[in-house]
């Protein structure tokens, strides 16, 4: 969501709720990008409950190539939580962030958007991306959603055509 105009650019994550999925009503943006840790834009991502209940919030996080963050190319993964039970307003932390550095021997382009579920006693997490110009699926685990360790390519195009899978 672009909340100056309906050019893409500026992105942050919108926000709205419904009781019956075809009424809805419009809430205060919930994550917009942190420019103090040069962050330019907050791409799509999901959440997923930890054992207690407790919602974290996984996105991509695009940063501002002056100040040392690489645009969509260097995308990082970041996580956010909310600031009460209500959801309404996320504040995001890098503290956690997974960077294409976790990969052993290759480089990841266009890598985004999560999707974090538990499974097994363990956490998953789903990215899409291009490795070496093919687009992917790339796994993750966690045993706590704050260290995550690089498993494998899930699965990966046929041809190298340069187009990232996205959303997976």
């Amino acid at each position: 969501y672009n909340p100056h105009g309906d050019q893409w650019g500026d992105i942050h994550w919108g926000h709205a709720r419904s009781r019956d999925l075809l009424t809805w009503e419009t809430l205060p943006i919930a994550l917009m990008p942190d420019a103090a840790k040069g962050e330019l834009h907050c791409f799509s991502g999901g959440y997923c409950k930890d054992e207690q209940g407790k919602p974290h919030f996984f996105y991509t996080s695009i940063g501002d190539e002056n100040k040392g963050r690489g645009a969509l190319h260097d995308a990082q993964q970041w996580t956010a939580e909310p600031t009460d039970d209500s959801l309404n307003t996320l504040v995001q932390t890098d503290a956690h962030a997974l960077r294409d550095s976790i990969h052993p021997d290759f480089h990841v382009t266009d890598w985004r958007d999560p999707c974090v579920l538990r499974y097994q006693g363990q956490y998953l997490m789903v990215l899409g991306g291009a490795v070496e110009g093919r687009g992917c699926v790339l796994l993750y685990t966690s045993p706590d959603m704050q260290h995550w360790t690089y498993r494998h390519i899930l699965a990966i195009s046929d041809k190298a055509d340069g187009v990232p899978w996205e959303c997976p």
